[in-house]
């Protein structure tokens, strides 16, 4: 665990980096229908409150040495599943905050931060990260002390056949709400926009910005879900990678999202790994 003077050293460092903000809150309602754009958002969305399911999943992660904001889904124990470009190469001030509105914490034990103590990146990323597509961009963190009350890992989706072409899918993230003023990031927001090429690259889809709503900077990491309405559960199938044909570098037009079950595989084989203490290797008398 973090100790709490460096709690309220990190605690200082946020305020001293947000400015002070009051976004609307997403109050009824859980559909991707009721995540209309409300002039408000992650980007043409809104803010969650935490007792929406999203809110149970997702998590803010910030570099305390470069200031650098991402946004991770709970996969399983203590993992997270986030971008790889979301993880330096110095992890030392790398920190994960729970909570709905980083933005207006008022105490450390408001942000009930936990410091992160592994990591690890898909194989593919290094040789992979300036490719144009298929980049490997996911990565798993673990971090230290247990898990807060109230949150759960995401359920994954089990067929990547459901993601077809004008499906709608929902994002979230910590990110900035306004593409061409950088502004609001820090608080978690909701919207939804639909898929433009579920077959854009062997490991990623291609989702549709150009209706005013989807992800920007800061919701890198952050979870894509297929909605189930007979369930009514989120159904996480990708972290948002990067923006594409974005020339202007304002989110309005597409974004790429890694497809976590293309790395269903390494994400099993990683999370024994970076579950797997020394304790466990010593062979049992």
């Amino acid at each position: 665990m973090v100790q709490s003077h460096a709690k309220l050293t990190l605690l200082t460092t946020l305020f001293l980096s947000m400015a002070a903000c009051s976004p609307k809150t997403f109050e009824t309602g859980n559909s991707p229908a009721d995540l209309q754009a409300q002039g408000d958002a992650i980007i043409g969305g809104v803010a969650l409150p935490q007792e929406h399911p999203v809110s149970k999943n997702v998590v803010a992660i910030f570099d305390n040495l470069t200031k650098g904001l991402c946004t991770g889904s709970l996969y399983k124990d203590n993992l997270i599943i986030t971008a790889a470009h979301c993880i330096p190469e110095d992890k030392s001030q790398l920190f994960v905050f729970f909570g709905t509105d980083i933005k207006n914490a008022k105490t450390a034990a408001d942000l009930q931060l936990r410091k992160v103590d592994k990591a690890e990146i898909s194989p593919y990323y290094a040789s992979r990260k300036k490719a144009t597509r298929d980049q490997g961009d996911i990565a798993l963190v673990h971090f230290e002390g247990a898990l807060p009350a109230g949150y759960s890992q995401s359920t994954l989706l089990s067929d990547t056949k459901l993601l077809l072409k004008d499906t709608p899918v929902v994002l979230a993230g910590y990110g900035i709400d306004n593409g061409k003023l950088k502004t609001g990031s820090f608080v978690l927001r909701a919207t939804f926009v639909s898929i433009a090429k579920p077959d854009f690259a062997l490991t990623e889809v291609l989702l549709d910005q150009t209706q005013g709503r989807g992800a920007c900077h800061g919701d890198s990491g952050g979870p894509a879900y297929v909605y189930n309405k007979v369930s009514k559960t989120y159904l996480l199938w990708g972290i948002t990678s990067r923006g594409d044909n974005d020339l202007n570098d304002d989110c309005s037009q597409y974004s790429v999202y890694t497809n976590i079950l293309a790395y269903s595989t390494w994400l099993r084989e990683a999370s024994k790994r970076l579950t797997t203490s020394v304790r466990d290797l010593v062979p049992k008398q």
